[in-house]
């Protein structure tokens, strides 16, 4: 159940339109902040959703 979380949260964050659309942005540092958190919040999610159901 927790990697059907995680591949939930982590598709809005993976959307090509949504990282082009961040990437036009913001400056490359704060983009690779925007993937790193979103993909380590996505995985700690679906522990953490495991670990409590």
């Amino acid at each position: 159940m927790g990697s059907g979380l995680a591949f939930i949260v982590a598709g809005a964050i993976s959307s090509i339109l949504a990282m082009t659309a961040v990437y036009a942005l913001v400056r490359k540092q704060v983009f690779a902040m925007y993937v790193v958190l979103g993909f380590s919040g996505a995985v700690l999610s679906g522990f953490i959703y495991n670990l409590i159901g």
